[in-house]
């Protein structure tokens, strides 16, 4: 099995393509030249489809069709009404949404019969630097942080449009900096990263209601840590075994056993990674991990273990300048 990492390299404007081999092996394949600040991506469910958004003017999603050997074409531009920290799709392929950290607003918009990204149909204010936008498993609510507000705002999904959820907003710990979010595929769970002070925070999920009560804390930081913590990425495997989070002022990434207790996550593995490692990503059998070095410039590629949550590393390689998001997908054979 032959698969495809694609890295956002904001400084440099480019989108980097790399081929991971089945022994862990990295090959630079492709660049793709965007052009402006790329910073997050997405992929489209069916995974035909690649959506990166540009933080600096023109600000805009562009889509990017996936050839079946893993070439990437740039396709349309869609314009976004600012500067976007994260973007998703929906579970169904029909939406993009987008979070903004500088104009503290979600949105929301259509993806076409085609799978091109649309201008925005709706923008909505939240609190200070909204990081992140998820849906749950079932594609009725979605949830938003606010890191500067200590927020988690919760929405109902109504086709192409966010409405308040009957709780509009949670509170986290003050200070905490809510950043990132994932979703257990039960729907039960939501897991929560704060970059302030480095916490993975467990929510409980009403299903009907979308509601969230806390569960559980623990902590992403090294024991012998001392500074100001700056948490970056959470991503959980596809089989649900293994969470896994990065620290950037520590520059480590850490490995959670969410299958014994998927309320309790319980640190299995620590390890020093990539200078500064905002951007990180699992295959999609959780046996590979590739971890995006901001400061280094680099890609480092592991081999986890979802059982013990070891991880090996087995290549590393050089991409463009300021790497700072990570896709991984499979080739077909």
């Amino acid at each position: 099995m032959t698969r495809l990492v694609v890295v956002s390299c904001a400084d440099s404007g480019e989108l980097h393509t790399l081929t991971l081999a089945a022994d862990g092996r990295l090959a630079p394949r492709q660049v793709v030249p965007l052009g402006g600040a790329l910073m997050p991506m997405a992929l489209h469910p069916r995974g035909h489809r690649l959506y990166v958004a540009r933080r600096s003017d023109p600000l805009a999603v562009v889509s990017l069709a996936i050839g079946s050997d893993g070439t990437l074409t740039p396709l349309a531009e869609a314009p976004l009404p600012a500067s976007m920290a994260c973007l998703a799709c929906d579970r169904t392929g029909l939406h993009w949404m987008a979070a903004s950290y500088g104009s503290d607003c979600v949105s929301i918009g259509p993806l076409d019969t085609n799978g091109l990204a649309q201008a925005p149909t709706q923008v909505l204010p939240t609190g200070r630097h909204a990081h992140a936008i998820v849906t749950d498993p079932a594609n009725r609510y979605a949830y938003a942080t606010s890191l500067g507000s200590d927020l988690i705002h919760c929405y109902r999904l109504q086709g192409d449009r966010l409405e308040a959820a009957d709780t509009a907003t949670v509170a986290v710990r003050a200070g905490s900096g809510p950043r990132h979010l994932v979703f257990h595929p039960s729907g039960r769970w939501l897991y929560l990263l704060n970059e302030l002070d480095a916490g993975l925070d467990t929510f409980a999920v009403e299903p009907e209601t979308g509601l969230l009560h806390w569960r559980h804390s623990a902590t992403t930081l090294a024991p012998v840590f001392s500074g100001e913590p700056w948490a970056a990425e959470l991503r959980l495997s596809a089989d649900a075994r293994c969470l896994l989070a990065t620290e950037r002022r520590s520059s480590t990434l850490s490995v959670f056993d969410v299958a014994t207790d998927p309320s309790q996550p319980r640190l299995l593995e620590q390890t020093p990674t990539e200078a500064q490692p905002r951007g990180m990503q699992m295959a999609p059998d959780a046996r590979q991990v590739v971890v995006a070095g901001q400061a280094s410039h680099h890609v480092t590629a592991y081999a986890l273990d979802t059982h013990s949550g070891a991880l090996r590393a087995t290549d590393r390689a050089r991409v463009g300048l300021n790497p700072n998001w990570v896709e991984i997908l499979d080739l077909p054979s």
